[in-house]
């Protein structure tokens, strides 16, 4: 390894802990950092199927938005999930993105029908399970001007449309000193 080669990757390593957790999601291709990386699934993991039906709330600079379809992409092995929505309006100039990460796995058992769980940085788990959200907001996708781990996740699990689904309901807390901002998402899914 060269000297350029280490200095890059050192460079590189310590700008993503300072941009915080939504960097992690982008990286530089072809001098441009607004290109979404090239995902691939982990091996052990696979995609999973399910449908977003909401995000809405405030979020950083982006306040009272809804969107009725937002984007999703789940990932899961059957010990760790993790649900992406995202959601953007280039007209008004807002994208919001959430990122839950299910340690524990979508067929987890505390995730039944009727499931009403609270997860906060005091008690992030509950009976083995642990629900984190990390938000990202800003202009347009991936321009953030916002990058937060949620202080407080509720999840509350009811059947889905088919006998083999869920609905998963988040609300995600972020407390900013003595106002709090709330973001609610919810998405159908298939528990592996």
């Amino acid at each position: 390894m060269t000297i350029k080669t280490a200095l890059s990757i050192t460079f590189a390593l310590a700008a993503s802990l300072a941009l915080g957790g939504c960097f992690q999601f982008y990286e530089e291709r072809s001098g441009s950092s607004s290109t979404p990386r090239t995902s691939t699934t982990p091996s052990g993991y696979y995609n999973m199927v399910g449908e977003a039906d909401l995000l809405q709330g405030a979020m950083g600079n982006v306040t009272s938005f809804t969107h009725a379809s937002p984007e999703m992409r789940i990932t899961g092995s059957s010990t760790s999930a993790t649900v992406r929505l995202d959601a953007s309006n280039t007209t008004t100039r807002w994208w919001v993105m959430t990122n839950l990460t299910i340690t524990g796995g979508l067929g987890h058992a505390a995730l039944q029908p009727g499931a009403h769980l609270v997860f906060t940085r005091s008690a992030p788990s509950v009976g083995g399970l642990r629900v984190s959200v990390l938000g990202c907001s800003g202009p347009m996708r991936p321009n953030y001007t916002y990058d937060r781990t949620a202080d407080t996740v509720t999840v509350d699990v009811m059947p889905g449309s088919a006998p083999d689904t869920r609905r998963m309901v988040f609300k995600a807390t972020y407390a900013n000193g003595a106002a709090t901002q709330q973001v609610q998402g919810s998405f159908e899914y298939e528990p592996r």
